[in-house]
C-alpha cells in the first residue's frame, strides 16, 4: 500500500513538472480576462465561470491560453472538453463533469490548470464522472470538486405601483408562495442549520 502511495505521489509530481515546464511564452497566448494573476490553461479545459459569472473561453484545438484574474479569493469552474473524432466521424465531443476550484490567488505567482493525462477516447470517457482536474501553483495543488450547473430562475411578481420596481422581499415572498411544501420544509431546515 505504501509503495502504491509513493508511486501516486511520484506520478503526481511528474505531472506537475510536465504541466509547468510545457508553458508557452505569455506573449504567444490568447488572453482571457483582466488582472495581475496569471493562470495557464490547456486548450482541453474550458473555464465556464469565475465567481459565478459565466465566461467565454477561447475555442482552441491545441496549445494553451492565459486566464488573468484579480488577486484574492476566487472560484473557478472548469470543464474538460475534447473532440475525439476519427476520420469516419464528424465529431465525438467528450465533456467531463465540471469542477470548482477555490483558491486565494497571489500576484507574482504562476498558476497552471491541468488534468490527468488522457491517452485515448476510451480513457476520456472513463474519466467523465471523476473529472481529475487540478490547479497547481503557489507551492500547492488543489483538486477540483465536482459541481452541477443551476439555472437562476426569474420570478415575475405583480407590480403594486407604476414605477415597475420590485423589492427583494417581494421577490422572496413570490418564490415562497410558488414553492412546494417539501421545498418550504427543506428551507426551514436550512434556516435552522444557519444558527
Amino acid at each position: 500500500m505504501k509503495s502504491l502511495q509513493a508511486l501516486f505521489v511520484a506520478l503526481t509530481s511528474l505531472l506537475w513538472a510536465c504541466s509547468v515546464s510545457s508553458v508557452q511564452p505569455a506573449n504567444d497566448l490568447t488572453t482571457l480576462g483582466q488582472g495581475n494573476v496569471e493562470v495557464i490553461v490547456p486548450s482541453t479545459l474550458r473555464v465556464l465561470a469565475i465567481n459565478g459569472q459565466n465566461v467565454d473561453s477561447p475555442n482552441l484545438y491545441t496549445g494553451q491560453y492565459r486566464l488573468l484574474l484579480t488577486e484574492g479569493s476566487q472560484r473557478i469552474v472548469v470543464q474538460y472538453e475534447e473532440n475525439w473524432n476519427t476520420p469516419d466521424e464528424s465529431g465525438y465531443l467528450i465533456r467531463w463533469q465540471p469542477v470548482a476550484i477555490d483558491n486565494d490567488f497571489r500576484a507574482g505567482q504562476r498558476y497552471v490548470l491541468t488534468h490527468a493525462p488522457v491517452r485515448d477516447r476510451d480513457q476520456a470517457e472513463e474519466l467523465q464522472t471523476q473529472s481529475p482536474i487540478w490547479l497547481i501553483g503557489g507551492s500547492h495543488k488543489i483538486t477540483g470538486q465536482p459541481v452541477v450547473e443551476k439555472e437562476q430562475k426569474v420570478a415575475y411578481v405583480a407590480v403594486k405601483d407604476k414605477t415597475g420596481t420590485v423589492t427583494r422581499l417581494e421577490q422572496l415572498q413570490d418564490i415562497w408562495n410558488a414553492s412546494s411544501d417539501s421545498d418550504k420544509a427543506a428551507f426551514h431546515q436550512w434556516l435552522q442549520e444557519q444558527h
